[in-house]
């Protein structure tokens, strides 16, 4: 059978043709340095790197999550700082009380103290972190700690009331508690600056010695203790994100296995279909040269 000169360019043609797009494809598997950049380009390759980069993106969010969470537990355990800090210059005012000595006059200016501490332990009792108050549960858009003849009340969210826990869910497997509400660390404290105003003013240095003294102990060890358990708790989060990191690692790993190309393989391809595709292109161009006798033969 004899194949005409239009055959033969139609093979030629199709030949450059598929030459063409090989070294297209490999040239764009080398621009972009991914060795998919479409859908059908390797459709399991393509399901294999969107399950992946889900993963990642899970773990992203984590990260956001968790070092949120260490920003509100950070900022509650430096507002408890300021609360142990005016417990213990509270306890120096009631040491200085208790004395005997002490005089009426005396007494009166160290109650004014104790007025302007119960003012400064309101003010960190409505400590904020970005737009949430630490110590307001769930009631956090408003502060928790209201004014009210001399000292505060509180109305911020409650165990007690179910909205007093925020808790967060840090892994697939794990939910922390970030907060403390003012019920629990505030109040007491403001109860036992209430309690030593109240037996300065009436003189009452018994009561000072044998109660306010060791009221504020037992509220400075209080406060340690919850102290201790926020530090732990951003351990434990610190822990959470190096492991995250290190599961991140290997997540992106294997993206990069799946996804990028393999710059010396794709030099290769690109190489051979150059050659091709140059060698399509001198045999179409003979094509052209052939006579009616070199079709005849």
């Amino acid at each position: 059978m004899r194949i005409s000169s239009n055959q033969y360019q139609d093979i030629a043609l199709a030949g450059i043709m598929s030459a063409y797009q090989k070294m297209g494809e490999a040239s764009q598997k080398l621009t972009t340095g991914k060795q998919i950049n479409t859908p059908s380009d390797d459709p399991h390759g393509i399901s294999q790197a969107l399950t992946v980069q889900n993963h990642l993106d899970n773990l992203d969010q984590s990260a956001r999550i968790i070092n949120g969470a260490k920003g509100f537990l950070s900022a509650t355990d430096t507002a408890l700082g300021s609360v142990s800090d005016i417990l213990r210059q509270a306890r120096t005012l009631a040491v200085q009380a208790s004395s005997t000595s002490t005089t009426p006059e005396a007494r009166t200016s160290l109650a004014q103290q104790v007025d302007s501490l119960i003012q400064t332990l309101g003010n960190a009792g409505n400590t904020a972190f970005g737009n949430r108050y630490l110590f307001a549960g769930q009631r956090n858009d408003k502060a928790p700690f209201v004014a009210s003849q001399g000292s505060y009340t509180y109305q911020g969210g409650t165990t007690a009331n179910g909205d007093g826990d925020i808790k967060l869910d840090i892994s697939t497997q794990e939910t922390l508690t970030i907060n403390t509400t003012g019920d629990n660390a505030i109040v007491p404290a403001l109860k036992a600056l209430e309690m030593l105003r109240s037996n300065l003013n009436n003189g009452n240095t018994t009561a000072i010695s044998t109660d306010s003294i060791k009221q504020f102990d037992t509220e400075i060890q209080n406060l340690s203790a919850v102290r201790a358990s926020i530090g732990s708790k951003i351990q434990n989060l610190d822990r959470t994100l190096s492991q995250n990191d290190t599961i991140k690692v290997n997540f992106s790993k294997t993206l990069s296995d799946i996804e990028d190309t393999d710059i010396p393989k794709t030099v290769v391809q690109y190489q051979t279909a150059q050659l091709a595709y140059q060698a399509a292109l001198q045999s179409t161009s003979r094509i052209g040269q052939l006579s009616l006798l070199d079709f005849l033969k």
